[in-house]
This record gives structure tokens, C-alpha cells and sequence, in this order.
């Protein structure tokens, strides 16, 4: 809508608000503390992560024209990224990204490996998988996918819960 700004967050469950009422997700309360102009688009997904979070800043995300897209990541989600591919490719899911299958391919992933065999083989790789992520998601503002006259989008980092020290332990 015009005069409204809208603010697209992708992510998994942090973004979602697990635990948490609609109301009470960070990106609700982001919304609500800014003026009314503001418009935040919560794409989070519990048990989401790079993959599939591309997918959704790529293909999904545009479709509302978001003026800024911010991409939540958190401190496990290089572990994460690796288990949520070898769990995809245990599966058999098909992986339509040439970029994937190809990682896949080169890993030396066969079918009837096990999931730890295949979690170590993509290990090398979490670097071109996650460079792949973020490649992908600034070409899709580039081509204008994004409205935002900057054209890239914003990388936030979440710090773990598990890896928060209490008072105590500082």
C-alpha cells in the first residue's frame, strides 16, 4: 500500500515466535512499537533454515514487493543447515536447485547412506552452501524483486538461547 513501508522477516522458528502468542513474536512487537507506516511480513517457519528460507526469500517474499528484507540466521545454523540437507537428501527429496544437486553430486552422496555419512560429506561444503544462500537472495533484490532503491537485503544475526550466558556466568 502507499506510505506504508513494508518490512519482510525470513527465518525459522526464532523469526515464527516458537513459544510465543502471534502477538508476542519479535516481529509483532517491531510493528507494533514503530509508527503506523510500518508493515512487517513474518515469513518465519519453525524448522526452516537456509534452504528452505532461500526458497522463501527468493520465491515467496517477492510476491508482497517488500520495500527491505531482513534474513535471520542464528548460531547453530551453519550444524543446522548441514542436517537439514542430509535429512532432505535421506528422504529422497527432490532438490530442484542445480547449485544443490550438484554440492550433493560432488559430496559423493549415494542413496542408502546413512545420515551421519552423509552430514560429514556435505561438511566441507557449508561454505558454498551458505555463500549460494546469500548469493541467491541478493541477485532476487538486484533483478528488483525487493522494491527497496538500496537493493540489498539485511543479514541479522540471532544469538542462540543455549549460548546466552547467565548474569552469573559473565
Amino acid at each position: 500500500p502507499q506510505g506504508v513501508t513494508r518490512l519482510a522477516f525470513v527465518g525459522g522458528s526464532y523469526v515464527m515466535g516458537s513459544g510465543v502468542s502471534n502477538e508476542e513474536n519479535f516481529a509483532a512487537l517491531i510493528e507494533n512499537k514503530l509508527n503506523k507506516n510500518i508493515e512487517v511480513l513474518n515469513y518465519g517457519v519453525g524448522g526452516y533454515f537456509v534452504i528452505q528460507n532461500t526458497f522463501v526469500a527468493v520465491h515467496k517474499v517477492p510476491v508482497c514487493k517488500p520495500d527491505y528484507l531482513f534474513f535471520f540466521i542464528h548460531s547453530n545454523y551453519r550444524a543446522r543447515c548441514l542436517d537439514n540437507f542430509a535429512t532432505l537428501l535421506l528422504k529422497g527429496t527432490t532438490i530442484t536447485t542445480p547449485y544443490l544437486t550438484d554440492i550433493a553430486e560432488n559430496a559423493g552422496i549415494k542413496k542408502g547412506m546413512c545420515h551421519l555419512e552423509i552430514y560429514n560429506r556435505l561438511k566441507p561444503h557449508i561454505d558454498e552452501i551458505i555463500e549460494w544462500s546469500y548469493r541467491s537472495i541478493l541477485e532476487s533484490c538486484v533483478q528488483g524483486n525487493c522494491k527497496t532503491s538500496v537493493k540489498v537485503p539485511v543479514l541479522v544475526y540471532l544469538p542462540a538461547n543455549a549460548n546466552l550466558k547467565k548474569d552469573e556466568d559473565k
